[in-house]
């Protein structure tokens, strides 16, 4: 298992929140549209930026982590013990994306509206379109692999700009730790699904029929 963070060169990704709110339509697709097509001298100057690759080793096979991944039901909240359920909500679900909000609320409030795409087999992109502390296009992929023995090695590659002073302060954390903390939750969370022996979230937290 390895967790390595490299800075990222300022020659890329990120439009000024001007050019970004300049953009007419809908306020998602276009934040990604000003990302995109942003020159290189503007793009995420100043910005505190992480990219972090974090490896994990997991017991369940690649589907039942896919699986888990793509569960955008109630369940998401019992399987994803971080995510709150009060912040937690689905705009729309298609073959291979979806837009959700997702969050949580300890040790502060934060939450973001995501696209995930999962249209490459055994990947999952999930790519921010609003949030309360990073900037749009900020994004975070999951590939998963077999690991030969019947589970699987999944590499995390995390790509955050903080836009709020809680959100640079939590950016520049990762990078102190070397994304730490996303690694435990992720490990701690597939541990227990995988304990409980169920496809979906651990026996111990459905709740019985009424």
């Amino acid at each position: 298992m390895r967790a390595d963070i490299t800075d990222v060169d300022p020659g890329r990704h990120l439009a000024p929140a001007g050019l970004r709110a300049t953009l007419p339509g809908r306020r998602g697709r276009d934040t990604i549209a000003a990302y995109r097509i942003a020159p290189p001298h503007l793009k995420r100057r100043g910005l505190p930026v992480a990219t972090i690759d974090i490896d994990i080793d997991t017991t369940l096979p690649p589907e039942r982590v896919m699986a888990a991944m793509l569960d955008f039901t109630p369940n998401r909240t019992k399987i994803w013990r971080g995510l709150a359920p009060e912040i937690y909500e689905v705009y729309e679900v298609g073959e291979t994306t979806a837009e959700i909000r997702e969050g949580n609320v300890k040790p502060v409030r934060v939450w973001a509206r995501e696209h995930y795409d999962w249209s490459k087999p055994n990947k999952v992109t999930w790519t921010v379109t609003e949030s309360n502390f990073c900037n749009p296009g900020s994004f975070v992929s999951m590939d998963v692999a077999p690991n030969g023995t019947g589970g699987s090695k999944i590499h995390l590659h995390w790509d955050r700009t903080g836009s709020t002073l809680k959100g640079k302060f939590m950016v520049r954390m990762m990078k102190l730790t070397k994304g730490k903390l996303i690694k435990e939750s992720v490990a701690t969370n597939l541990a227990r699904l995988a304990a409980s022996g169920q496809p979906g979230p651990p026996a111990s937290d459905t709740q019985p029929t009424q």
